[in-house]
């Protein structure tokens, strides 16, 4: 508290529920759960000795906590769009969670989508990647869009394997926090953003609950006045 007042009140932080704080209400807003942080406490045990606690070690029993329990959704970071003119149009029922109890969402595919930009840095034309869940692609050209050809519906080993939206897709920015302090002096740089495309599915989640984004992690949804946010909790 000694550190924490001095910056709400120099307004570098938003207040006492900002994500970046290890304060009850900011671990909420991050999307750590009570059921974890009880958890955390009683594996810690009794001491009278002081000790500093690495936050991963938070992060491993929530994320032993949501993984059985939240739905799964695909988001994509720096979207590039990719064009794969002789796609055959589908309609594809893709599962929210391994657990099929869980239910699945119905996504309609053409030829444009939007995958990660880290997933195309590396790609070479002629080679195959699968947009996961539906079909296989061969690169033909790179560059704005890329252009790829249908590379089948069987599964390939050794193919890469990257989440996707189509052009119905809701825009999103993902908060990101990171450590506030470096030493004792502030980190302007704690809180950083990750803009990307998730699937329309994502605009019908409820305010406040988690989700885990395929292949980026566990995100706390938020519905403000300027639109839908996310916080990122872990990995």
């Amino acid at each position: 508290k000694r550190k924490i007042k001095p910056l709400i009140e120099q307004g570098l932080v938003s207040g006492f529920d900002d994500v970046r704080l290890p304060t009850l209400r900011g671990l909420k807003r991050r999307g750590i759960v009570p059921e974890a942080i009880k958890q955390f406490v009683l594996q810690q045990g009794f001491s009278k000795v002081e000790s500093v606690v690495d936050f991963s070690l938070v992060e491993s029993v929530n994320r032993k906590y949501l993984d059985p329990r939240v739905k799964r959704y695909y988001f994509v970071p720096n979207p590039v769009q990719l064009v794969v003119a002789d796609a055959p149009k589908k309609t594809v029922r893709l599962s929210l969670h391994p657990d099929a109890t869980m239910g699945d969402r119905t996504l309609q595919t053409a030829t444009d989508f939007f995958i990660p930009q880290n997933d195309v840095q590396n790609m070479k034309v002629g080679e195959v990647f699968r947009l996961k869940g539906l079909f296989n692609v061969k690169i033909k050209k790179l560059g704005d869009p890329i252009q790829g050809s249908y590379g089948g519906e069987d599964l390939l080993t050794g193919t890469a394997k990257i989440q996707w939206t189509t052009e119905d897709y809701v825009a999103l920015r993902v908060f990101v926090p990171k450590l506030i302090f470096k030493g004792d002096t502030f980190n302007p740089d704690s809180l950083q953003e990750m803009n990307g495309y998730a699937e329309q599915a994502v605009a019908s989640v409820p305010s406040g609950d988690i989700v885990q984004f395929e292949r980026v992690g566990f995100v706390r949804l938020e519905q403000q006045n300027t639109g839908l946010v996310g916080f990122f909790a872990h990995k």
